[in-house]
């Protein structure tokens, strides 16, 4: 068995234990258990350990932070403003910089959830914080016990190194991009009535990279698996897959298909882990299959405008061609 295909398996097996124990655990969002034991799935157990820690670090600290930031600055939208756009500033700086990058990347997505939440239901934000420690918790556990049971595939062949020189340059402009941009989204949100704020939030930070020419890239990728995840799981619905067993199936070959794509070596690797985000988004919703499709539109929604406000940005903050004086070829 290809080492990619046995990975995919694995990652398949996490994800299906972790979201029928948040079922079974009733917890608000499933998705979230399903999300963290599929994105710290690896071949090597000891990378699974240390993104599983980092996944759990950041997520302590940066719902802490930003519980009491959401608490402090509700009510005022410019302090809000501030807060949010100092925090993700100086962590996007430290996610480009330090050595516990995914660690720095969770953190900012816990504290922009939280804010958010904050200024949409204040009376939700303790709850809602309780709920995503325990998904996320659970999601780690899981996938760190399968992983140490169940030996993977090889460590896929990673990307070569970054040139320091042309990374230092960039984060100045990465900082200020990703601050401007998460801070424009609930203004951009009320205004224009866009779905699920939390959701394009997210996706913001996820697809912001070291090369504004590689978000472009990722941006390109993330469309593409999205809408053949969310396409393939609402197929599923439409099929009408009501039998747990029969939905667990369904869930586990079409995790365990596009998971031997992302562990692969390939540069479309992308297009499968975000084809398994939104499969995972459509069909793991409450405590049992889906009931409606409407969360499920409103969340797709949100990934794709997040994917359509970072390529914006990518073009503004973007730095300037240096043109060639005439005559120099």
């Amino acid at each position: 068995m290809l080492p990619e295909t046995r990975q995919g398996l694995v990652t398949a097996t996490a994800v299906v234990v972790a979201t029928l124990l948040a079922f079974w655990l009733e917890l608000d969002n499933p998705w979230w258990a399903a999300f963290s034991a599929h994105n710290i799935s690896h071949g090597d157990r000891n990378f699974v350990i240390r993104k599983g820690l980092m996944r759990l670090a950041g997520t302590l600290f940066g719902i802490w932070l930003g519980y009491e930031l959401a608490l402090g600055t509700h009510g005022n939208v410019l302090i809000q403003a501030t807060a949010l756009f100092v925090t993700i500033y100086f962590a996007t700086k430290m996610r480009f910089t330090s050595q516990y990058d995914y660690a720095w990347l969770i953190f900012m997505m816990m504290i922009v959830m939280m804010m958010f939440v904050g200024i949409q239901e204040p009376v939700e934000l303790y709850d809602f914080a309780y709920a995503r420690i325990l998904e996320v918790s659970l999601g780690v556990l899981v996938c760190a016990v399968i992983n140490f049971f169940v030996r993977g595939g090889v460590a896929k062949t990673s990307a070569s190194a970054p040139d320091k020189a042309h990374m230092v340059a960039d984060i100045e402009r990465l900082a200020l991009m990703s601050g401007c941009i998460v801070v424009a989204v609930p203004f951009l949100w009320s205004w224009l009535e866009l779905p699920s704020m939390v959701q394009i939030a997210v996706t913001i930070l996820a697809m912001v990279d070291r090369d504004l020419l590689q978000t472009r890239e990722k941006s390109g990728y993330r469309i593409l698996g999205c809408f053949a995840g969310g396409l393939s799981g609402l197929l599923v619905l439409g099929l009408g897959f009501d039998l747990l067993w029969a939905w667990t199936l369904v869930l586990f070959v079409g995790v365990a298909l596009a998971g031997r794509l992302y562990h692969s070596a390939s540069r479309f690797s992308y297009v499968g882990k975000q084809f398994n985000l939104a499969f995972i988004i459509t069909l793991v919703t409450g405590s049992g299959p889906a009931e409606s499709i409407m969360p499920v539109l409103d969340r797709f929604s949100g990934i794709m405008g997040g994917v359509v406000l970072v390529v914006a940005a990518s073009f503004l903050f973007a730095p300037k061609r240096v043109q060639e004086p005439a005559g120099s070829k």
